[in-house]
C-alpha cells in the first residue's frame, strides 16, 4: 500500500510517498508563499527523486482540517485534481491526528496546538496506548491558548505539547509548569499525514476525490471581521 501525503493546514507545505513501512520521501517548505505556486512543484520533483509515478499510488493521503482556511482549501483542490485523473480515493486525515502522530512523548499527554491567530489555537488531547497511532481522547476545538492549558491542567500526567502553536505560546506554556515543549516543536509533516492515512485507508476510512472536503472549526477570518462589523453597528 502506497500512498502520496499533503499537508498545507497551515504555514507548513509538506509533501511525501509514504508505505506501510517507511518514508520512501518527503518535501517541506516553510516560508510566506501561497502553497498554489509550491505543492505541485513539489510533488513532481519528490516523484522525480524517487523516480515514482503517481499512479502508482494506492489512495491520496491529505490533511483535511483543522488549519489555515487558504491552505486547506488549496491542499483539497491538489488532493482532488490527482485522486481523480488516477482514479483512487482520498484519506481525509485530520490535521491534529497526524501532528500527534509525529510526538516522541509514549507518557502522558500529548497536546497538538495548531495556532489559530488571536490568541487562539486549534487542539485536541491524545494519549498513546497499543495502537498503530496516539489515540484522540477530547473532541477537536479552537479554543484560547489559556483555556487550553487549563483543560491540560484536569487531567494527571504531564503533558507534551507539539505544532506551530506551541512555538508561538511557548512562554505561556513553560510558565505553566505543565509540561515539555517538543524539540523544535515539529510542524505538520506530511510522512505523518500519510503513515495515519494507511490505517484509516486499511480502516476503510476513505472518501471519493468528489466527496473529499476540507473542515475548519471556525468561519474565515474575512467572514468573522464582517460579523463583528455588523455587531458593533447593531445589525
Amino acid at each position: 500500500m502506497k500512498t502520496l501525503a499533503i499537508d498545507a493546514s497551515g504555514m507548513t507545505a509538506s509533501v511525501a510517498i509514504v508505505d506501510e513501512e517507511h518514508t520512501l520521501g518527503e518535501i517541506s517548505t516553510h516560508f510566506k508563499k501561497n502553497h498554489a505556486e509550491t505543492l505541485m512543484p513539489m510533488i513532481s520533483q519528490l516523484t522525480e527523486l524517487l523516480g515514482i509515478n503517481l499512479c502508482e499510488m494506492d489512495f491520496i493521503s491529505c490533511a483535511a482540517g483543522p488549519g489555515s482556511f487558504t491552505g486547506l482549501r488549496i491542499g483539497a483542490a491538489t488532493a482532488k485534481a490527482i485522486a481523480y485523473a488516477h482514479s483512487v480515493p482520498i484519506a481525509p486525515v485530520p490535521t491534529l491526528d497526524a501532528l500527534a502522530y509525529n510526538a516522541l512523548a509514549r507518557d502522558g499527554l500529548i497536546i497538538p496546538l495548531m495556532d489559530a491567530r488571536r490568541n487562539q489555537v486549534y487542539t485536541a488531547f491524545y494519549k498513546w496506548r497499543d495502537e498503530a497511532a496516539p489515540v484522540r481522547i477530547t473532541g477537536e476545538c479552537a479554543v484560547g491558548i489559556e483555556e487550553a492549558l487549563k483543560r491540560a491542567a484536569g487531567y494527571d500526567g504531564g503533558a507534551f505539547f507539539i505544532g506551530d502553536g506551541a512555538q508561538a505560546y511557548s512562554e505561556i506554556i513553560i510558565r505553566s509548569g505543565l509540561g515539555a515543549l517538543a524539540p523544535s516543536y515539529i510542524k505538520q509533516r506530511a510522512s505523518a499525514v500519510g503513515a495515519v492515512g494507511i490505517v484509516m485507508a486499511k480502516n476503510g476510512s476513505t472518501v471519493t476525490s468528489g466527496a473529499f472536503v476540507p473542515y475548519y472549526l471556525r468561519k474565515p477570518q474575512a467572514e468573522r471581521e464582517r460579523e463583528e462589523r455588523m455587531a458593533a453597528r447593531g445589525e
